[in-house]
């Protein structure tokens, strides 16, 4: 309401819940917030009154029900403390860094620290010809070395590929040597594995030797989608290039993973050979031929490279994140060439010659071991469930009955350092260009409002970079649960649970390992794409919040909470109104049974709320949406979780890929597959080996009588029985494919086949159900 004797110019008559603006006529009067009135604001609507109202019913009934909760929950632990006792056991293990660790360590800092040094006075000098080249505004180019007409062609290292190719023909009669020496003979000569992503040795070795080709794969991908790469040839020829960097990185790396996985002193040999040569080479082609942020003559950019100096200047900012970014590379090359180098000195002097077995068997033997995962698994199925394995972390729960394979250590190995890579790049390569959208939105703005804009657009630096940093955490935590799920998951397929993972089907088996094939690749991607779809919707998310502070634009977020907040309030008094009957009035024992209670009032409720929830439903259906857009943004990157719903999961190609990689883990790397087929493979190779009786007579014979004989195997019956009940119970599934079941299952159906057509017995049944 206006009135002329209120002034604003020298104190503000509307208080805290209005503010004081002028009319056409120059008149000042009071524009009120939320649901308050009045000349000078100091009146609630009616509105305002209800609203306070149900808020505070809501908030009362919010009270008693988890009031009601929490009572429950004391009663019940303290009755059971009293009833049983609580088993708790801990793991019982102790780890004891030796010296020779942190010689480990001090070794590849050192080596990385030489390396990066190197690197540093070699780009100096590239960085000090393209600083003076700017300052006098020429072409922004080096002249590559003499040597990189050797050692790279087209950003292509081809001197690695014809040595590797060499080892690996090497390896191939190594490893057919030693099929020799474990009598397996054959006439073909196979390639050595790399790596064998069913197992669960050497892991950390071969995550550090994957994690070295994340910068390359991101470079390889960053010249697939970049706009200044030529498309002269032809799209295809060019993404076919592409794929052909992919295999050439493969091979690269080919060579140091056989070696570990053949295990010889040739191969260590060789292995740790090539691996002293890997380094030198990769700091003459980063730091000689392909610098991160500088160009030779054949591809020019002057362009990108004035954007970098005039945001971040001429001096050593860029040289300093080069070497940043390439600190976990180089640590990773010194890591393996110091692991190298330790087996190959531990092989020579204290390996015992000892039977001939392949690196495969020695891995499935070693299930046999007390203390082995597989053994800890299987002692577990038969403890108490009052044992509960407890530990310190509250993120990761460790448990010593399960290892992650090879396969998912190397695939998070690879995945955190792309995550590394990616954001130092995008942090240094986008920041420049936000002055220019800036610049650009202020310019829309201004012509949009004819030049009287009086209010400037924030800096857009700040809410990029803290939605950087939001969303890469929240990346990290998904990516963290993600790895929990993999976990709980194997073990609900190993015990035949399908409560989460659709139960696994002949007809889809090879659904099954087409997204086997496809699991690791499509999680690097689904992680990169939703990372790119999280900082770009915090970024719109806080760059709005920005100008609403900056503009003053809280009228409209007042005028969007006025007509929002009552319909909440509603919906979650409904809401919580249902949880507390549902709890307390119509179910049995506080809900923890599914059985009705007050049969006669519920069909009352019923009845009512049939007609009621018509209208809530729309306003569920608008929450729906909503939420499934936002859990498929922030669950992109897990492959578990498919946006698409139960009924349309299998559309969703990351799920699918997901459910392959579960299964195929499941049906080669079970732990009671593995301790059988390692106890039969034991059997057999005690069985192959020659006895040699050299005096009979230290040969003692038991004699037993009869009677303890059948004793003996009674109570191995009974005991046999019992382990049977104890595992049945914990994996039901598999009662159904025990012989017993099949019998006792066609027993019934033949004695029920008479019974099926008679009359006599439908109509006694239907008399019978009808009285109920």
């Amino acid at each position: 309401m206006s009135n002329q004797k209120l002034n604003c110019s020298t104190s503000n008559p509307c208080g805290r819940n209005g503010y004081c603006e002028k009319n056409e006529h120059g008149e000042y009067y009071c524009s009120c917030i939320f649901w308050w009135s009045g000349q000078i604001c100091n009146e609630l609507t009616n509105s305002g009154i209800q609203v306070i109202i149900l808020g505070c019913l809501l908030g009362l009934l919010i009270g008693v029900y988890y009031g009601l909760i929490i009572y429950r929950m004391t009663t019940r632990k303290t009755q059971q403390k009293k009833d049983k006792q609580n088993y708790k056991f801990s793991i019982g293990i102790k780890f004891n860094i030796h010296r020779s660790f942190y010689v480990f360590i001090s070794l590849i800092l050192i080596i990385a620290s030489s390396g990066l040094i190197i690197k540093w006075f070699m780009i100096q000098s590239i960085h000090n010809i393209i600083v003076d080249q700017y300052r006098h505004n020429l072409s922004l180019f080096y002249k590559p070395h003499g040597i990189c007409q050797v050692i790279n062609y087209r950003k292509t290292n081809l001197i690695m590929f014809p040595m590797s190719c060499l080892l690996i023909f090497i390896f191939a009669f190594e490893y057919k040597r030693i099929l020799f020496g474990a009598k397996q003979y054959s006439d073909c000569y196979f390639l050595p594995v790399p790596i064998d992503f069913f197992t669960n040795i050497n892991r950390t070795f071969v995550a550090v030797t994957f994690a070295i080709a994340a910068n390359e794969l991101l470079e390889i991908a960053n010249e697939a989608f970049s706009d200044t790469y030529s498309f002269n040839n032809g799209i295809v020829l060019v993404y076919l290039q592409q794929i052909f960097k992919v295999l050439l990185m493969g091979f690269r790396y080919y060579p140091i993973l056989a070696a570990v996985c053949i295990d010889s002193k040739l191969s260590l040999l060789l292995g740790t050979f090539y691996s002293w040569i890997e380094l030198p080479m990769t700091i003459l082609e980063q730091g000689l031929c392909q610098p991160r942020y500088y160009e030779n003559a054949q591809k020019i950019n002057d362009t990108y490279l004035n954007f970098l100096f005039e945001y971040y200047g001429t001096g050593s900012f860029l040289l300093i994140i080069d070497l940043l970014t390439d600190i976990p590379r180089y640590a990773c090359l010194s890591y393996i060439i110091i692991e190298l180098s330790r087996r190959i000195g531990k092989k020579f002097l204290y390996e015992i010659k000892t039977d001939y077995l392949t690196q495969e068997e020695k891995v499935l033997l070693n299930a046999l071991q007390v203390n082995s995962v597989e053994m800890m698994y299987l002692r577990n199925l038969f403890q108490s469930n009052k044992r509960v394995v407890k530990s310190n972390q509250w993120i990761y729960e460790w448990r010593n009955d399960f290892r992650f394979s090879s396969r998912i250590l190397c695939l998070y190995s690879l995945i955190f350092l792309f995550l590394y890579f990616f954001l130092i790049q995008v942090c240094v390569q986008v920041l420049p260009y936000m002055i220019e959208l800036q610049q650009f939105i202020q310019n829309s703005i201004n012509s949009f409002r004819g030049n009287q804009s009086i209010h400037s657009i924030p800096v857009l630096v700040r809410p990029f970079l803290l939605a950087v940093l939001i969303g890469s955490s929240i990346v990290v935590i998904q990516l963290l649960l993600l790895l929990v799920s993999i976990r709980r998951n194997l073990f609900q397929v190993y015990r035949g649970d399908q409560s989460e993972i659709p139960r696994r089907n002949r007809s889809n088996y090879k659904t099954y390992a087409i997204g086997n094939f496809h699991f690791a690749g499509y999680l690097i991607a689904y992680v990169l794409w939703g990372l790119v779809l999280i900082i770009s919707f915090l970024f719109i998310l806080l760059v709005f919040i920005d100008i609403v502070i900056t503009f003053s634009l809280f009228y409209i977020i007042e005028l969007i909470l006025k007509h929002l907040i009552p319909v909440l309030l509603i919906a979650y008094f409904k809401v919580y109104l249902n949880k507390f009957l549902a709890r307390f009035a119509f179910l049995q024992d506080d809900g923890d049974v599914l059985a009705i209670n007050n049969r006669r009032i519920l069909m009352i409720f019923l009845y009512f709320n049939f007609f009621l929830d018509a209208f809530l439903g729309l306003f569920s259906s608008v929450g729906r949406l909503l939420k499934s857009v936002m859990g498929g943004i922030f669950y992109m990157c897990r492959l578990d979780y498919s946006p698409l719903g139960r009924k349309l999961e299998s559309w969703d190609d990351g799920f699918n890929a997901y459910c392959g990689f579960i299964h195929t883990e499941c049906t080669h790397r079970h732990p009671i597959l593995l301790l059988f087929t390692a106890y039969l493979l034991d059997m057999n190779k005690k069985k192959s080996k020659p006895i040699a009786i050299t005096n009979p007579l230290a040969i003692s014979i038991d004699v037993t009588s009869k009677n303890e004989e059948e004793i003996r195997k009674r109570r191995r019956r009974i005991i046999q029985k019992w382990q049977m009940i104890v595992f049945l119970i914990r994996n039901p599934l598999f009662v159904f494919y025990r012989k017993a079941y099949f019998k006792q299952f066609h027993f019934v159906e033949n004695h029920l086949a008479q019974w099926r057509n008679n009359v006599q017995v439908t109509q006694m049944m239907l008399r019978r159900l009808n009285s109920v």
